[in-house]
This record gives structure tokens, sequence and C-alpha cells, in this order.
């Protein structure tokens, strides 16, 4: 079978999750062989991982902010996960679906061998509301509307101002997760497949993701997804883990930005 029988039937099996019958019937071989293959592509893209997936440059401000005035000098120090190329920069797979998100950063951020990208001083990453708001990682406020598509007209304070901006900017996660999964529809639901197999699947999409953002600038579906939609999320109000410390640290940052910012929208 040549490389690139391989690759489709691994594509046909992640891109419109195809079960091995369905491929069987698709490519004329036996389940067994479209097994193996598929296996075989998975490991070949995970390989590639570390190429695809890398992690951001937290030396300079990405275009996105510092090219903008309503984000420019405010989140100049922002980063994410993935970047407003739509590109992601840091993934862990393997996690049950049930958990939560604020979960699963603190068990990256308390293993040594995550190889989490740890923002330096100064630096840190947009999050949404259910991450707390700490060292590192920049939350909307609480209890006050956030993703109000006409909040921009309506706007009540220097709270609100704030997190319209904030998911103004953060929107960029939003739509690159539309990408992947429209791409990607195995990712509605797997084929009974081992948990550790799953991972893998779902790692090597990720790679595929990256991949085709960077080699393929007319992609269709990237293109439908490219823009600064704002959309309705509610006001959020996640928990909190972290030290009281971190988080007194990181609201001063946000109240400081806050301050800052309503004052430049009122003189306007």
């Amino acid at each position: 079978m040549s490389i690139e029988e391989q690759v489709m039937i691994f594509l046909t099996t992640v891109g419109k999750n195809a079960s091995n019958r369905d491929c069987r019937e698709d490519y004329q071989h036996s389940g067994e062989t479209i097994c193996g293959y598929v296996r075989a592509v998975c490991d070949a893209i995970l390989e590639l991982t570390s190429h695809f997936i890398k992690p951001p440059d937290f030396t300079d401000v990405q275009l996105e902010i510092s090219t903008n005035p309503n984000f420019y000098p405010f989140f100049k120090n922002v980063m994410a996960v993935c970047d407003f190329n739509m590109l992601f920069t840091y993934v862990v797979s393997g996690w049950e679906g049930s958990a939560h998100d604020a979960r699963i950063l603190n068990s990256v951020l308390d293993d040594p061998n995550s190889g989490f990208p740890h923002p330096p001083p100064g630096k840190y990453y947009l999050v949404d509301a259910g991450y707390a708001n700490r060292g590192g990682f920049l939350a909307p406020h609480r209890r006050v509307p956030y993703h109000v598509p006409n909040a921009r007209r309506n706007l009540s304070g220097p709270m609100e101002l704030f997190n319209y901006k904030h998911a103004s900017l953060r929107n960029v996660v939003e739509r690159t997760l539309g990408v992947f999964k429209k791409k990607f529809r195995i990712l509605d639901g797997m084929n009974n497949y081992p948990l550790q197999k799953q991972a893998n699947i779902v790692m090597t999409c990720y790679v595929i993701h990256n991949f085709i953002k960077r080699f393929d600038m007319n992609d269709p579906i990237f293109q439908r997804f490219n823009g600064n939609r704002v959309c309705e999320e509610g006001n959020g109000t996640g928990s909190n883990q972290l030290t009281q410390r971190n988080t007194d640290d990181m609201g001063r940052v946000r109240d400081n930005i806050t301050t800052t910012m309503w004052a430049e929208h009122e003189s306007s």
C-alpha cells in the first residue's frame, strides 16, 4: 500500500469519524490492515509534534496586539496556548472529558516534566472565567458581563470595558477551536478506542491542524473562522484553588489595566 493511501485512510478516520468498516468498504482492505495503518500513521505524525506544536515566543508583542489601539498597550504582555495565527502552542491530552479546566491546568503546573511554557515575570496568558486570576494568567472580572455583542455601545463601567476587550482578544481561542472541531469529526465521538489511543489520535489532530494552518493559507475552514466575532459567553463564576498571594498580585495587574483603559475610554 502506498504512503499516500495510508495517510488517506488515517485522514478519513479522523476527518469524517469513519469506522473501520467504512474504511474497509472505501479502500477495499481488511479490517486488520486498516487498523494497522491507522496506528502506523498516527505514530508517525506523533513524531512530528515538537516540530509543529511549539511554545510561544515571550520576547515580542504579537502584531494582533501591537498594531491594534484597542488592545495595546493594555494587553501587551498577553500570550495564549493558541496564538493569534490560530496555531496551537501547547497541548495536553489524555484527561477524561469531565475533568475541569482548572484541575487540568493545576496538574500541568505542578508537574515539572509537563513541558508547559511558563510565562516569565511580567508576561501572562489570557484565560476565561473557568480559571482563576493568578500569576501568569489574566482572567476577566467575575460577575460582570462578558462576551456581550452590543457591549461596546452599552458599557456601564471600567470592569465591563475590560471584559469586553478581554473577550474580543481571547476570541481567537474560540475561533481556533471552532476550526479544530470542524476539521476532525472524530472528536464528536471516538469509536471505542482505548484511552491512550484516543489521546494519541487527538494529539495527531492538533499536529495536522498546525500543519494545515502553516502551509495552506487558503484553507476554506480557516477562512470561514478568520474574523473577530464576539459571542455570548455569560459572566462566568469558576472556582479558585490558588494562593491568596498569587491572586492578589494578578488582581493588581488587572485593576491597573482596567483603570488605565477606562480613563482613556472616558477621555476619547
